[in-house]
């Protein structure tokens, strides 16, 4: 099959939307499809790991500054572009001839973007978490735990097909691999020694800096390791690397991981945002303090706060060093309740997503 994916990546939009359409893109291209990205060049795109990839992409323009201050549109507020010149501009990426399918992942489209792109394509998938606008697809993926088929009754055609809930979350395929080896790790927990803060590739509020502080403020039993992973392009992460130490904690400064089912599965616990890197921590049973970073991630956290999976720090804007300091304290106190919720992770994701979605494909 020939497939185009649209999305983005950018300061603003983050990361996740890209990362988790190069899981997809490398699994079907295993099973012999030729994919193609389409994406805007915004800043803080990730055209080259694309390329690093190995996946063919074509960048569309940057978008001048004469923006019509009428269109006060989503995709103008992410990309500077209306719909209908990025529908245009699409479709010349795309070429004359029909691709088999389309898959779109990205907040600033809608269904008068898919509408425009039919021709172009036999079919459209649309990835999504919001569901909060009218959607022009064949096919829907909605990877929110808990996530109902009625909450898009509104929102899609009748012959779309729904693929709902983490159990279809794309991940990479070394979480599963991985994941029988955290199993046994997380029942032989006795203390917590290695942290993961992971706050999103870009984390433009440098929450980071926040969570760090908190941790300085614990009152440590024995010596702590913390992985602090951002992406390369995050605009604080020479900044965090010039923090004074703590004594006790051991910081290491990582972007551009390769590795991070491994880096999770060395971890006792976690404190993230609730983007894609939440279905990985689930599939490997870690434990983590979860903050609110977008609208989007609003409904996961909290569902998986009410299973006991994680810990809901609130939206990211109001968390404080103490509120942090006070949480990991409370938790260092029962280690039963970490490993309780190790078990309610384990539950949620068993990693095997991205095989379904792609079968669901052909």
């Amino acid at each position: 099959m020939r497939i185009i994916i649209r999305a983005d990546a950018s300061i603003t939009i983050g990361s996740g939307h890209i990362m988790r359409c190069l899981t997809l893109a490398e699994e079907l291209q295993n099973r012999g499809d030729e994919v193609h990205f389409v994406c805007r060049e915004l800043h803080g795109h990730l055209g080259d790991l694309i390329k690093e990839k190995k996946i063919q992409l074509s960048l569309l323009p940057t978008p001048d500054d004469k923006r019509n201050p009428a269109d006060n549109s989503a995709l103008v507020q992410l990309t500077g572009v209306s719909q209908k010149q990025d529908a245009e501009e699409t479709i010349k990426a795309i070429g004359d001839s029909r691709i088999d399918w389309l898959i779109v992942d990205h907040y600033g489209i809608d269904a008068q973007w898919h509408g425009k792109l039919r021709n172009s394509s036999k079919k459209i998938l649309v990835i999504d978490d919001l569901a909060n606008r009218m959607l022009d697809c064949d096919l829907l993926l909605d990877q929110t735990y808990g996530r109902e088929e009625s909450d898009y009754f509104q929102f899609l055609p009748r012959y779309c097909k729904k693929l709902m809930g983490s159990q279809y979350a794309l991940l990479r395929p070394q979480f599963s691999q991985l994941r029988q080896d955290a199993m046994e790790k997380r029942k032989k927990l006795t203390c917590v020694s290695k942290i993961l803060v992971s706050m999103g590739g870009m984390d433009p509020d440098n929450i980071s800096s926040i969570v760090i502080d908190g941790l300085s403020k614990v009152n440590w039993l024995n010596l702590v390791e913390v992985d602090v992973v951002l992406g390369e392009k995050a605009p604080y992460f020479g900044s965090l690397r010039n923090k004074p130490e703590t004594q006790g904690i051991k910081f290491n400064f990582l972007s551009n991981v390769s590795n991070m089912a491994e880096l999770m599965l060395d971890a006792d616990i976690a404190i993230g945002a609730g983007g894609t890197t939440t279905w990985e921590r689930c599939c490997l049973g870690l434990p983590a303090l979860l903050t609110i970073n977008a609208e989007n991630q609003s409904t996961i956290i909290k569902n998986l706060s009410t299973s006991g999976a994680i810990l809901n720090l609130g939206w990211h804007f109001d968390l404080t060093p103490i509120k942090i300091s006070s949480l990991i304290e409370k938790l260092l106190k029962s280690i039963k309740s970490i490993k309780q919720m190790s078990d309610k992770c384990f539950h949620v994701c068993d990693g095997a997503g991205v095989k379904r979605v792609a079968s669901n494909l052909i």
